[in-house]
């Protein structure tokens, strides 16, 4: 679940162009996002009175597995990212360390 494939078995593309670092960080952020939707959605439906323990207990335990969860199909994202920028799959030399160097 954590591996990632070095190509695509379809296309043969590498999928290892991409960095890390965004990957996780956009990870990170779609962890955040989806925590504060899921409390502002249980405060608004509940909220004369709202399930206090659930959110004390289940916000944390959201945030220990929502990224675990999400990190195959973010680094997937951002690899798209990734290839949106880079078009022709050739690696940035001064991101990767690899490639031809800037013209």
């Amino acid at each position: 679940w954590f591996a990632m494939k070095a190509a695509c078995p379809t296309c043969n593309l590498s999928l290892t162009i991409s960095n890390s670092v965004g990957a996780n960080l956009l990870n990170l952020v779609t962890a955040e996002v989806l925590l504060m939707v899921v409390i502002a959605t249980v405060l608004l439906r509940t909220w004369p009175d709202p399930p206090w323990d659930l959110l004390q207990y289940g916000a944390p335990l959201l945030m220990i597995i929502s990224p675990l969860v999400l990190y195959p199909v973010s680094k997937v994202v951002f690899v798209a990212f990734d290839l949106s920028l880079h078009p022709a799959a050739r690696p940035d030399i001064r991101v990767h360390g690899v490639g031809d160097p800037p013209a």
